[in-house]
């Protein structure tokens, strides 16, 4: 048997912000359970998980990525499946749905930020390169430049109007 599935678990699990993709995944989670507030709960659980598997993402390269969006993909697919079951589908599957959405975003962040060239970065890199070459570059003293000041002429124009 293949060790790239349980390498996809142990990566997401040796993440340095594990414990803030697991809170998130739990605020995810809850939005599922509470009735009248539940969709700020799922908004706020998304986002966070959102933004702690996006910093994940930048700092630590993620070599099994394919075998980490299908089985996010899967996971969450049976979790939808699991859902249309009458009473046990409402306690089980909102956990695998968000289980397997929370592998898709580690992985998918992994791919976009690593792999794929993203202009937005792209233009963010090369704005903060200019600023470090324009904070690096020795600063010349300017040479002083006097220019002459002509005083403008009335035009004829302006002439004939305060004559009237």
């Amino acid at each position: 048997m293949s060790e790239q599935p349980l390498e996809v678990f142990k990566q997401i699990s040796t993440s340095q912000n594990f414990l803030l993709i697991l809170v998130g995944a739990v605020f995810w989670i809850l939005g599922y359970y509470v009735w009248f507030i539940g969709p700020f709960f799922m908004v706020a659980g998304f986002a966070l998980t959102i933004i702690a598997t996006a910093q994940a993402a930048m700092s630590k390269p993620v070599s099994s990525v394919l075998p980490g969006l299908l089985i996010g993909g899967l996971i969450q697919i049976v979790g939808y499946y699991i859902l249309l079951i009458p009473v046990v589908g409402l306690f089980i599957g909102p956990v695998i749905i968000v289980f397997g959405g929370v592998l898709l975003l580690f992985y998918a962040f992994s791919v976009a930020l690593q792999r794929i060239d993203i202009p937005v970065v792209k233009n963010l890199e090369d704005f903060l390169e200019s600023q470090q070459k324009k904070k690096d570059e020795p600063k010349a003293e300017p040479e002083d430049v006097t220019t002459e000041v002509v005083p403008e002429k009335p035009s004829e124009d302006d002439t004939e109007s305060t004559e009237q």
